[in-house]
Order: structure tokens, then sequence, then C-alpha cells
């Protein structure tokens, strides 16, 4: 719970901005596991702009559930076109490791991407 709570006066910007704007978000994530989804519900009112958080880590839970193309996935599960692929909302994706067997993956650093109405913003956690 550390973790989390180290992100709340991020959390409660960004909750202050989707209030102003009357907007709601989801998050969908894979490396992250959750963390983001975590962090926006552990404060208080978050049930006025959360509206629901995905956790696909697997490959057949990004098509599954947020309708991430397989060409995508091949091209590399965790990278930035497949989270953009991912739909509106809040998306946490990086390039963390490989499965069991495959050739190790390159590590890379967590994205988060903000989507909605058309536009979207990436940054990359440092």
């Amino acid at each position: 719970m550390e973790l989390v709570n180290a992100f709340e006066p991020l959390v409660l910007a960004l909750a202050d901005a989707l209030h102003v704007r009357g907007w709601r978000m989801a998050s969908a994530e894979s490396c992250t596991g959750g963390l983001i989804a975590a962090a926006c519900t552990s404060v208080a009112g978050s049930s006025d702009w959360f509206e629901r958080g995905f956790v696909t880590y697997s490959n057949e839970a990004k098509q599954q559930m947020l309708g991430v193309d397989a060409g995508l996935i091949a091209r590399g599960a965790g990278r930035r076109r497949a989270g953009q692929a991912g739909g509106h909302g809040v998306a946490g994706v990086g390039h963390r490791g490989g499965a069991a067997g495959a050739a190790p993956a390159v590590a890379g650093r967590p994205r988060c991407r903000a989507c909605g109405h058309g536009h979207g913003r990436a940054a990359t956690a440092d």
C-alpha cells in the first residue's frame, strides 16, 4: 500500500482535472498489474470519477477485453502502439519481460497514456 500512497498527490490532481471537466476514467493496465486502479480507488470520492479498471496482462486478455489487434501484440504486447490501441482512459503499459521459454525481452520503463475524446498523451515513468 505504500507504493499506492506515494501516488496520492498525482491522483488528487487527476481527480480535480476530471471533476472540472465532468469526465470519468477507466484504466487498462498490463505490467502495472492494477496499481493505477489501486492508486485511484484509494482516495475518498473516487467513485465519482473512476469508472473501472482492467488488468490485461496476457495477450489473450488484451485481445478479448481491449480489442487490441493480434498483429500489434505479435510485435510486442507491451509496446506503445498496443497500449494506444487499448481504448480510451488510462493505459499502463511497458515492456518488462517475455513469456516463459521465449527469448528474453528488452526491459523498458512503464508508460502511461491518457486518451479521450480523440486525443492522447503519453508519459514514461522514471
